[in-house]
């Protein structure tokens, strides 16, 4: 069983379980004490615990072993991702944690087909970090990306000009091929990355004009249309395999 610390919570020797973590191990596992439990705190540390016993309704680890941060030097990738159906963006957001993303800013688009009221947004944000702390344990990932609020394009591009380099997926005009962009030289490593995803129905005219003034250059992934859940998971896998990038 794997469980989640937050980094603040994190220390050497006893760790208190949130509730949620909490009612899981007690409720639902029954755990009983020197159980051990693998930990995370998703901001690289990790380590082995053994279960103490029950504060209440929380649950009261000791780290018994620590493992030390083991992060690649790559870039932080950000994804700058068009908001598709639910359950796509669902599978989305966990291949990207799979993939050691370091942060999602989903992205209210004009052809969007799905968007989000404001009285919502916030249960929406909400499950969306849950489905990334479920796919962080299952697949062992060390990082927790950070979950931002939907967002207008307008609002995401400014998330991503803040990047060293900034990248569009687009299928019309002229645009280079990724591997060709990232592997080009430069008098320095990238620190960051940002990747944008058009939605099902792609930008619009004005949209890609917007971008690319923001500073996104335009890239092609292939001679294919790729729908907006297989572009994602291109690009980070391409950016993760080029520049060493996260995990």
């Amino acid at each position: 069983m794997r469980c989640h610390i937050r980094p603040e919570d994190w220390t050497d020797g006893d760790l208190l379980l949130g509730a949620e973590e909490s009612h899981h191990l007690l409720r639902v596992l029954r755990i009983q004490p020197g159980q051990p439990v693998d930990v995370f705190d998703g901001a690289g540390r990790s380590g082995t615990a053994q279960f103490v016993a029950a504060q209440g309704d929380r649950a009261l680890l000791r780290l018994i072993e620590h493992t030390p941060k083991n992060l690649s030097s790559g870039p932080k990738i950000v994804l700058l991702q068009a908001l598709p159906r639910e359950q796509k963006m669902d599978w989305i957001i966990q291949k990207a944690v799979e993939l050691g993303i370091h942060a999602i800013q989903p992205v209210l688009a004009r052809n969007c087909v799905v968007q989000i009221k404001e009285d919502r947004a916030a249960d929406k944000k909400a499950r969306w970090e849950k489905i990334a702390l479920n796919a962080a344990k299952q697949s062992g990932a060390p990082l927790l990306p950070e979950i931002f609020p939907a967002r207008s394009l307008e609002q995401a591009l400014a998330t991503g000009s803040s990047c060293d380099l900034m990248l569009l997926g687009a299928l019309t005009g002229q645009t280079r091929p990724l591997r060709d962009v990232l592997r080009k030289p430069r008098e320095k490593p990238l620190a960051s990355v940002a990747v944008l995803i058009g939605p099902e129905g792609d930008f619009t005219p004005a949209e890609l004009d917007l971008a690319i003034r923001a500073g996104a250059l335009p890239v092609s992934f292939g001679a294919t249309v790729l729908r907006t859940e297989t572009a994602a998971l291109y690009a980070l896998s391409v950016l993760r395999y080029e520049l060493g990038a996260a995990i």
